[in-house]
């Protein structure tokens, strides 16, 4: 049997052997510069003449002398040696000066092509075009520019001009605003970034990126699409000074919205919603104290939109009535204001609308039929079989029918049942209905009036230039603007307008006073002649007070006046 182990040596471990293990260093491309560090880990070193790593853990610097002395290494520096450069076999690209003025020349053709937003196949045939129309051109003879070459000019373009965006915004303040698009499964959301360039000392909006979400467009989402782009190019959020948007909650909220991620990232960061937003929606608003115009303008554009026999008709009565001959415009709800025109258009067709669809009226009246019952059916068919058996007489032993008694028994009593009124019937109704009231056409009148207050301010923020210095000033001189149509002057004066108190009725004016346009004015005037009856007349006068009151109570609160 074997000698067991004493307790003193089962107790102590046995001692293992360190091993030496060498790592790179830099020393090994100093003496050998073809030796680089690999990207296997520290114990490896990487041969740019074999293109392969080896193992310097053993030896450490006799493992790369070993290497270098090997056949195999040997033979790869005598190939390597023997060997040309591809570009020795490639002519030099823009040698000369011609070929840079060609060059030039593609660049501002691909440069106008993508400002006029043409497709890039244009590049095609504008070539040839070019080609042409200076035969006697070099530089235009030389120019080689389909659509693949302007695709990678556009592509290198892009690059080097979001890299010179991205530097501006790293070293200096910038702005950023985004919108979602329309897209039903993918939304894109272009970043618009307003820096301010070095050169032309100009504030100018260039686009960054557009980033599409697949995803849900929540608050939290969109701004993780601007941070990804943000982190990618090494974009500081300390140096975004504010944030541009519509005023959804999405964007807006101060919870889940963007801003509120933002603020997370930029405590300091300025959210500027888009006061023109703000004033269709204040208008739009107000608006809702009025009976709806922009449906009834709908129903007349539809009515002749794809019918050339009721184009022709209606040109036919503007003409009988002395106007010209301008079709209907359409009205987009996008944007309210742009009733603005569509409310002209109808006040200066209203005389002719009114003889158009009373004719239409009258023709579809005299084509309705009535339509036989189950009743009036089984009282007919009985009375045919009476009369029948009235009319017959022997003659010769045959049964003889008179036939002129039996025709004019058969014609049947009908109850006066017509049939469902069609959809172009409704709306020639509807809209009768609408222009045959003289009501209608006073709050209309007042309502082409009333748009013009907000004119001045939308044409003055929708310049190019930088407003936002005069935005607080425009928005009080709207705010002004709806407050003297239809409050007392003492009850404005010596007070700050974010302060007037138009909602006590002792500081709102008369009716008589109220300003409510020169058409409007002279059309109550009118009233015996207009057939307006004067419980109309006060009812419009109250909804007057309630547009312009909507409409200082929505700019007060949600615009930058304060």
């Amino acid at each position: 049997m074997g000698k067991r182990k004493s307790n003193a040596e089962e107790e102590s471990p046995e001692k293992k052997r360190k091993k030496n293990t060498q790592k790179y260093l830099k020393s090994y491309t100093e003496l050998w510069p073809c030796l680089l560090p690999s990207r296997k880990g520290v114990f490896f070193v990487h041969c740019s003449v074999c293109v392969s790593d080896f193992s310097c853990m053993h030896a450490g610097k006799n493992d790369c002398k070993r290497h270098i002395e090997s056949k195999q290494h040997k033979d790869y520096e005598l190939l390597k040696s023997n060997q040309k450069a591809i570009t020795t076999y490639i002519a030099p690209v823009c040698s000369t000066s011609q070929q840079l003025q060609v060059t030039n020349a593609e660049i501002l053709m691909c440069e106008f092509i993508c400002q006029s937003n043409l497709p890039l196949s244009t590049a095609d045939t504008m070539t040839k075009l070019i080609k042409k129309m200076c035969p006697d051109s070099k530089i235009a003879a030389e120019i080689k520019c389909g659509r693949n070459k302007t695709t990678a000019f556009l592509h290198d373009l892009a690059r080097l001009t979001q890299k010179n965006l991205a530097d501006r915004m790293r070293s200096g303040p910038f702005t950023i605003s985004t919108d979602g698009s329309n897209d039903d499964t993918s939304k894109q959301f272009p970043l618009v970034v307003r820096t301010i360039d070095p050169e032309s000392k100009a504030v100018n909006s260039e686009l960054l990126s557009t980033p599409i979400c697949n995803e849900s467009a929540t608050g939290e989402n969109i701004f993780m699409l601007m941070d990804a782009e943000f982190q990618s190019r090494d974009i500081p959020w300390s140096n975004c000074i504010a944030f541009g948007s519509d005023n959804a909650s999405v964007m807006t909220g101060n919870k889940k919205g963007v801003i509120a991620f933002i603020e997370r990232k930029q405590p300091s960061i300025y959210l500027s919603g888009c006061p023109l937003h703000l004033v269709h929606i204040a208008a739009k608003k107000a608006a809702g104290c009025l009976p709806p115009v922009d449906d009834v303008l709908v129903d007349i554009y539809y009515y002749f939109n794809k019918s050339d026999k009721r184009k022709s008709e209606f040109k036919d009565v503007q003409e009988l009535c002395d106007l010209d001959q301008l079709k209907m415009i359409k009205h987009v709800c996008t944007r309210w204001l742009s009733i603005g025109r569509c409310v002209e258009r109808l006040l200066d067709n209203w005389d002719a609308l009114k003889v158009y669809f009373k004719s239409q009226k009258d023709l579809q009246d005299s084509k309705k039929k009535p339509l036989p019952t189950k009743s009036s059916i089984k009282d007919s068919s009985n009375s045919k079989k009476s009369m029948d058996n009235r009319n017959v007489s022997v003659d010769g032993g045959k049964l003889k029918h008179d036939n002129k008694k039996e025709t004019a028994s058969s014609k049947v009593m009908f109850e006066k049942v017509y049939m469902e009124p069609s959809y172009a019937e409704k709306k020639v109704e509807s809209i009768l209905t609408f222009v045959r009231s003289p009501t209608n056409k006073l709050y209309v009148l007042f309502l082409s009036y009333s748009i013009k207050v907000y004119e001045e301010i939308l044409t003055c923020l929708q310049a190019e230039d930088p407003k936002i210095h005069i935005l607080r000033r425009s928005l009080l001189k709207l705010l002004r603007s709806l407050l003297v149509r239809f409050v007392k002057p003492s009850a404005i004066a010596n007070q700050p307008l974010d302060k007037v108190e138009y909602h006590l009725r002792y500081n709102i004016k008369p009716d008589s006073e109220l300003v409510i346009g020169e058409s409007a004015t002279e059309f109550i005037k009118r009233k015996s002649e207009n057939h307006l009856k004067d419980i109309r007349i006060q009812e419009f006068y109250k909804n007057v007070v309630c547009y312009f009151t909507e409409a200082c109570d929505y700019i007060k609160k949600k615009t930058a006046i304060k």
